[in-house]
């Protein structure tokens, strides 16, 4: 089961059929699917690398989102005091 979207809804959120984060769930069911029995180590270690730095960039665009959203108070919308911790 995927993450809800930016308005609540499984897929499609308010960035429309094409939303980033749907895309990026779907990338990323497909890497855990893939066969990697044949890779040998070198392989093996560059996928590694190459998904510790996309982690990065996730994080990075998760920091730019909650700021974002902490900057307007949007989590006070649903009548929470602070924000989530």
């Amino acid at each position: 089961m995927s993450d809800p979207g930016p308005s609540g809804d499984l897929e499609g959120g308010t960035c429309g059929p094409l939303d980033p984060v749907d895309a990026a769930h779907r990338s990323v069911a497909t890497l855990l699917d893939e066969d990697r029995s044949g890779w040998g180590p070198a392989v093996r270690t560059e996928r590694v690398r190459r998904l510790a730095a996309l982690k990065e960039r996730v994080e990075a665009a998760l920091f730019v989102a909650v700021d974002e959203c902490d900057a307007a108070e949007d989590w006070s919308r649903d009548g929470a005091r602070s924000a989530q911790t």
